[in-house]
């Protein structure tokens, strides 16, 4: 990494650190990818990157919503730049809330902090 950092940085100035820690993080993710099958190549179970592809409704509304901020940007941001910033919070919310109900395991994480969150202020 360090290597890849200097002769980087040499080579496009500061755009070279920020390669070298794109690299860095590829090779990260590519070990681990490998480590994980390594470690489930016996589970008869489905391969488990699987679970991190998302299911194709959450799919569609995150490139139905980059679309729209991409128009947003283009048409309405020279004129108002806080009504591209108001689309992109409210689109930000949607899509936060469309993830959290579909993903079961993290609504619950949820709820269960705002109760545990909500019997502290109770108690005092």
């Amino acid at each position: 990494y360090l290597g890849l950092t200097w002769v980087l940085t040499l080579a496009v100035g500061p755009v070279g650190i920020v390669l070298a820690n794109a690299a860095n993080i590829g090779i990260r993710i590519g070990i681990s990818v490998g480590i994980i099958n390594q470690t489930f190549q016996e589970c008869r179970l489905e391969r488990p990157q699987r679970g991190l592809y998302p299911d194709n409704d959450i799919l569609f509304l995150l490139l139905s919503t980059a679309t729209c901020l991409q128009l947003s940007e283009i048409y309405l941001y020279f004129w108002h730049p806080a009504i591209h910033f108001g689309i992109g919070a409210l689109l930000f919310v949607i899509v936060t809330l469309a993830v959290v109900l579909k993903e079961e395991f993290i609504f619950i994480f949820v709820l269960e902090n705002v109760r545990r969150l909500i019997g502290k202020e109770k108690k005092d």
